[in-house]
């Protein structure tokens, strides 16, 4: 099969009790704070390897990571530095929130013919607005898929699961006439 990159992983976990955001911003200079749709937050950016850690009030997000123990380094960072400033933080399990992960076919796929042959409801395709066409895999995972090739998959939980649905969908478009991946 195609190779298939992980270009992010988003990984959170909750907290017991809710963080103190402004003292949180005021003693990591460091740190940027959230102001994106009235959602009170705090990020730290790491630039080696990109990765941003956001701290919400009772929840701590990671961005940005190519895998779970990249994510998971750079959210112990936060935490242990945090804990070193006094603030009261309980370990917690860390859960894969959503992958998304590419692939490239390296063929044109003929986006109109897979329109016509895959379910309405699964599908849009509107090359006006989005250079792409949207499939809707099940309720939690869909993918992007453009004509010259690149297939991306969101919202995938684990790395089991995106093998899968990879495998499953890559059948799914070979069906397609005129498709030769």
């Amino acid at each position: 099969m195609t190779d298939v990159v992980i270009e992010n992983m988003i990984v959170s976990t909750n907290l017991d009790s809710t963080l103190d955001l402004e003292e949180v911003a005021s003693r990591n200079p460091e740190a940027t704070p959230l102001q994106e749709n009235d959602m009170p937050g705090v990020v730290f950016h790491f630039h080696k390897p990109r990765i941003d850690v956001i701290i919400l009030q009772d929840k701590i997000i990671s961005i940005g990571a190519k895998s779970f123990e990249k994510a998971e380094e750079k959210i112990m960072e936060v935490i242990d530095k945090l804990r070193e400033q006094g603030f009261k933080i309980e370990n917690r399990d860390l859960e894969v929130e959503n992958i998304v992960a590419s692939c490239d076919f390296e063929t044109t796929l003929p986006l109109d013919r897979i329109r016509e042959e895959w379910s309405e409801e699964d599908v849009t395709f509107k090359p006006e607005e989005f250079p792409g066409l949207v499939y809707r895999y099940n309720d939690h995972v869909l993918f992007m898929l453009f004509e010259r090739g690149k297939i991306i998959c969101l919202g995938t939980r684990n790395l089991e699961e995106l093998l899968s649905v990879m495998k499953d969908f890559k059948e799914k478009l070979t069906s397609v006439e005129g498709v030769a991946i």
